[in-house]
C-alpha cells in the first residue's frame, strides 16, 4: 500500500510538512492449514509521518517520522479432532523515530502461548500468556532535562471465551493480570493497574451487515512517559450495498493516564491525562471484484490537561484499492 497526504493550508510554518508519502507492506506464508501441525512466518512494515505538534500556535521541530517493522514466527498444534489447540508465537518489533523522538527507538520481543479448548464446535475457552521485553536503543537523558526511557518486561496472562454465542452473535471476553515490570521509576500496580479486561461483541445483522462494540482496560507503553493506563470503548458498523458499495463507520474513545518518568519535566507537576475521540467513515465502490474506488473521512480530537498538546485533526481521503 501507499498513502499520499497533502495539507492545503497556506501557513508558512506548515509548508515543510504539506506532503508525505507513507508506504506499508506485508507478507505472510503459512503451512499446515487444518492439519494437526501448522507453521507460519509474517513480516509487516509501515512508515507514518505527521507534522510536529503546535506550541503556542507555531509549528516547531522536524516532522515526526516513524518506521515500524514487525516479524512473527508462529507454530500451531491441534491433536486429535482439534478440540484442543495450542499456539506458540514469537514477535520481534522494531520502532524507529527520526529527529526529536529518537530517544524512543526500541526493540520489543514478545513470546505468546495460547491454549484453547473448544467446548462447542465454534466456541472456545482459552488461556493466553504473553511475556515481552522492551529495550530502548538510545538510553540517554533527553534534551531539556527529561528522564531517559527505561526497559521493561511486560507480562499479560488472561483467561476467557471466544467464538459464537448464537448463530449471528460472537464474542470475545478476556480477564487477567498484567504487569509492566519497568526497570526503574513507576510501574503498573494496584488492583485496576494490574487488571486486564476486554469485552467485544460482533452481531451479524444480515448477510451483508455487521456491528461490533467493545470495551478494553489495559496499559500501554508510551513514548512520552513510562506507560499509560488506557480505558477504551469502540464501535463500528459495516454494510454492503447492492453488491458494489461498501460502507464502514467507526468510533472510538480512549482515556489515557500517563505514569512514570515523563519526558517533559514540566508535566511532572500535574501528571498528564489525554482524552482521545476518533471517528471515521469510508464508502467504497467496487468497479470489479478486485478493484475499488472510495472516499473516506476521519476526525481525531485530543483533549489534554497539557493544553498546548490539545488538538483537532480532520482528514479527507480519496481511496484506490486492489484486493485479491
Amino acid at each position: 500500500g501507499l498513502q499520499y497526504r497533502h495539507y492545503f493550508s497556506d501557513a508558512m510554518d506548515l509548508q515543510p510538512y504539506r506532503d508525505a508519502w507513507m508506504p506499508n507492506a506485508g507478507v505472510s506464508v503459512g503451512l499446515g492449514g487444518a492439519s494437526q501441525f501448522g507453521f507460519s512466518v509474517a513480516d509487516v512494515f509501515a512508515r507514518i509521518e505527521d507534522p510536529p505538534y503546535a506550541n503556542g500556535g507555531m509549528v516547531t521541530g522536524g516532522a515526526i517520522d516513524r518506521y515500524n517493522n514487525q516479524v512473527s514466527l508462529e507454530g500451531r498444534w491441534a491433536p486429535g479432532g482439534g478440540r484442543l489447540t495450542t499456539l506458540l508465537r514469537f514477535t520481534d518489533m522494531y520502532d524507529y523515530y527520526s529527529g526529536q523522538y529518537s530517544y524512543a527507538n526500541a526493540l520489543t520481543n514478545t513470546l505468546t502461548l495460547d491454549v484453547a479448548w473448544k467446548w462447542l464446535p465454534k466456541t472456545a475457552i482459552f488461556l493466553d500468556a504473553q511475556q515481552g521485553y522492551v529495550d530502548y536503543l538510545n538510553n540517554t537523558t533527553i534534551a531539556g532535562g527529561g528522564a531517559a526511557k527505561v526497559s521493561s518486561f511486560p507480562l499479560r496472562v488472561t483467561v476467557g471465551l471466544r467464538g459464537l454465542l448464537t448463530e449471528k452473535t460472537s464474542a470475545l471476553l478476556q480477564l487477567g493480570y498484567v504487569n509492566g515490570f519497568y526497570s526503574s521509576g513507576t510501574s503498573t500496580g494496584g488492583f485496576l493497574g494490574s487488571t486486564f479486561a476486554e469485552l467485544a461483541i460482533t452481531v451479524r445483522l444480515t448477510q451483508l451487515s455487521r456491528v461490533v462494540v467493545g470495551a478494553r482496560h489495559d496499559f500501554l507503553n508510551a513514548v512520552i512517559a513510562n506507560f499509560s493506563y488506557e480505558d477504551t470503548v469502540y464501535a463500528s458498523y459495516v454494510q454492503q450495498i447492492a453488491g458494489r458499495l461498501g460502507l464502514d463507520i467507526s468510533g472510538r474513545y480512549a482515556h489515557l493516564s500517563y505514569q512514570g518518568n515523563l519526558v517533559d519535566p514540566m508535566q511532572q507537576i500535574t501528571g498528564r491525562v489525554d482524552n482521545f475521540f476518533q471517528a471515521g467513515a469510508t464508502l467504497d465502490y467496487f468497479i470489479r471484484n478486485w478493484v475499488y474506488l472510495g472516499i473516506g473521512y476521519s476526525l481525531l480530537d485530543n483533549s489534554s490537561n497539557v493544553t498546548v498538546d490539545s488538538y483537532v485533526k480532520q482528514q479527507v481521503f480519496a481511496r484506490l484499492g486492489v484486493t485479491y
